[in-house]
This record gives structure tokens, C-alpha cells and sequence, in this order.
């Protein structure tokens, strides 16, 4: 019977690397995904002890890595242990760590000298920085205070007041009992059958209308007697604030004379 030997074991670097590359997964990908830095991510593949700076930070990112690929941690983590009691024994040596010609190795002590001394040098630059800028708010701060010079408001011109409107006198004289209406500024003033002799006042602004018989009523604008516009309805007597000046002045119509002076029945 022919003994077989039982197959060495997998170190830690192999086993993490054949799981990573057995699931498709990249380094770049491994290490946005458990946020370690690529740079551990491949000491910890290629066993590059020396690369961390604590043995703490070595065990912390195995037990990370091994966790998010899947790997009992537990073991790997006895072996990382395994490791390094076999290198501590006296008269032992073990394997000796492989070195990447491209990265500088420091001890662990200078690399903790190291990482105080970024650390420090952050901090002090934060507190510069920090100091700029209140220097800056206090500047702005002043200028703020600064009294600048009001300007005197500019006085609106004056409105110029509305011309005042010119007001027309109107009077209705019945020569006989008739019916009317009569329409003053548009708005009607009076409708219903005036008695022989009767005479009515108003004031008007703008327009003037009456409705009926124009051979029994005598209607006159400031003095002006109205008659029937050519085109228009022999009914009535229009006048507007615009015909006022092309209104021709006559003291009587169709022999008529000028009722007498009675005193008006004005309306407003």
C-alpha cells in the first residue's frame, strides 16, 4: 500500500486570493466595497507583514477581508498568529517576508513615528486654516460697520392738478304741453309731459339729449338754441361738449322769440 501525501497547506495570501479571484471580484472593487486601502489589500495577498503599521491594523484587515469574501476568519486568523509565534522563537527564523524592490519598508516604530508626524502636521494646518478664516469674518465684519454716506431722496415732481371742468348751462322751455325726455351726461333727468309755459335748468359736462316734439319744445345750451342735426332723428336735440363752439348763438327759432325771463326750475 502506497502512503499519499497530504497536500501542504494554503497560506493566508493564496487563500484570499483564490476566493477573491473565484467570485470575479477586483482589487479596486474589494477595496471601495470594505473601504481598505488597495495597497493592504495586496500586502495582505502577497503576506507582506511588514507593510502595516501595527500588528493590529494587520489582524483588524484580515478578519475584514476574509468576512466580506466569504472565509471562516477564525482560522486564518490563528494561522496569521501561527506565524509570527514561529518567527518570535529563538534560534527559528521563519519564512523570510517577500520584498517588493518598488516600496520602501520602515520598522513599526518608525512607521508609527511617521504617522504621528502626518497626523500633527494635519492638525496644524487645520488650525491655519481655521485662523484665516475668522481673520477673514472679522475683516468683512468691519467693512460692514463701515458708515457709508446716505444719498437724499430725490423729491417727486409735483403732479399738475386736473383742469377744472367747464360746466354748460341747458334750459328746456315747453311752448305747449308736450312729452320729453331728457338725458343728461348720459344718465336720464327727467321723462314725462311738460306743462305749457314750463321751463327746466341743468348743468351739464359733457352731453346733452332731449327726446320729443321739437316744434313745442325750445331746448338752448348757454344761450344757443338747439335744433335737429342733419342725418339725425327729427325727434330729437343732441348736443355734445365737442359741438359747443361750432353751435351757432340765436335768440329765436322759427319766429319765436325768446321765452320770458321767469324765474328757472333749475335741476342738478
Amino acid at each position: 500500500m502506497t502512503e499519499t501525501t497530504p497536500p501542504a497547506p494554503t497560506s493566508i495570501g493564496q487563500t484570499l486570493r483564490s476566493r477573491r479571484l473565484q467570485r470575479s471580484l477586483t482589487a479596486e472593487q474589494v477595496a471601495q466595497d470594505t473601504r481598505i486601502h488597495i495597497r493592504f489589500l495586496r500586502a495582505l495577498e502577497e503576506e507582506r507583514w511588514q507593510d502595516f503599521p501595527a500588528r493590529v491594523y494587520l489582524e483588524g484587515f484580515l478578519r475584514r477581508y476574509a468576512g466580506y469574501l466569504g472565509l471562516e476568519e477564525a482560522p486564518l486568523v490563528q494561522q496569521l498568529h501561527h506565524h509570527f509565534h514561529e518567527a518570535e522563537r529563538p534560534g527559528i527564523s521563519g519564512p523570510a517576508p517577500r520584498q517588493d524592490p518598488e516600496r520602501s519598508v520602515l520598522p513599526p516604530a518608525a512607521a508609527r513615528s511617521l504617522w504621528l508626524l502626518v497626523g500633527g502636521g494635519a492638525a496644524a494646518l487645520a488650525l491655519s486654516l481655521t485662523y484665516i478664516k475668522l481673520e477673514e469674518r472679522s475683516a468683512a465684519a468691519e467693512r460692514s460697520l463701515t458708515v457709508r454716506p446716505v444719498a437724499s431722496p430725490v423729491a417727486p415732481a409735483p403732479v399738475p392738478a386736473p383742469a377744472p371742468a367747464v360746466s354748460h348751462e341747458a334750459r328746456v322751455w315747453a311752448r305747449s304741453a308736450a312729452w320729453s325726455r331728457v338725458w343728461v351726461d348720459g344718465r336720464v333727468r327727467f321723462e314725462g309731459i311738460l306743462a305749457a309755459g314750463s321751463r327746466k335748468t341743468w348743468i351739464v359736462q359733457k352731453s346733452l339729449r332731449v327726446a320729443g316734439n321739437p316744434s313745442l319744445v325750445e331746448v338752448r345750451v348757454d344761450g344757443a338754441v338747439l335744433s335737429p342735426k342733419a342725418g339725425g332723428s327729427e325727434a330729437e336735440l343732441v348736443w355734445s361738449r365737442d359741438d359747443a363752439a361750432a353751435v351757432p348763438h340765436s335768440s329765436a327759432v322759427g319766429g319765436l322769440s325768446e321765452p320770458p325771463a321767469a324765474a328757472p326750475e333749475k335741476e342738478r
